[in-house]
């Protein structure tokens, strides 16, 4: 592949590199500018957390105990990302499942509030959500209706139509990928780890 992206940012200025090399180099000059001197420190505090078993805390637990500490600020239902930190804290500083959400919380899809879960992760927060899915038809379109959605409108119409003959039991989930490498690596900023950050004067294509 020949040419590259014109990149104006901390790590180089007006340079043309091809896009494999550049992503290496921005990965490599990160950190060795701002993980040299904890890297060691920040790597042995994944190890201990992985070591040990995830934690698993149902919504009512963990809003009961914001609430006894009075950290609980969320005013729809939903959990902050200062309240899913402090969650994870409470149960020893390691990852948390999160069960059993109120049904108002999750999308017409989900097949219950009870089948319905949140991963947190120290420091980052919410890292993956998932849910078993909704696979019958008139139970879809109740709950589109309940939830404002009209389930004759296009945008909708043909995922019930999906439903229509029926549908096999199955779940889903969402990795956010850069909150991922956000609590990999140790970094504070998610443009560091989104390949494609909007930000002036810096252009990766």
């Amino acid at each position: 592949m020949s040419g590259g992206p014109l990149v104006t940012n901390r790590f180089w200025s007006k340079s043309v590199l091809c896009p494999g090399k550049f992503y290496l180099h921005l990965v490599l000059s990160y950190l060795s500018e701002s993980l040299n001197s904890s890297i060691a420190e920040h790597t042995a505090k994944l190890r201990r957390m992985l070591l040990q078993p995830f934690s698993k805390v149902t919504f009512t637990e963990a809003t009961n105990y914001l609430q006894k500490a009075g950290r609980f600020r969320s005013s729809d239902g939903g959990l902050s990302k200062e309240e899913e930190q402090e969650i994870c804290h409470w149960v020893g500083d390691r990852p948390v499942f999160v069960t059993d959400f109120p049904a108002s919380m999750k999308p017409f899809y989900c097949a219950s509030s009870s089948t319905a879960v949140d991963l947190l992760v120290p420091d980052i927060g919410e890292l993956i959500g998932g849910s078993v899915r909704e696979t019958d038809h008139s139970t879809l379109a109740a709950k589109m209706l309940r939830q404002g959605l009209n389930p004759q409108s296009p945008s909708m119409a043909w995922y019930l139509g999906l439903r229509g003959h029926g549908g096999a039991p199955h779940a889903g989930f969402g990795l956010g990928f850069d909150r991922l490498l956000l609590w990999i690596l140790g970094v504070y900023n998610i443009r560091d780890t989104v390949p494609f950050p909007r930000e002036l004067e810096k252009i990766y294509m």
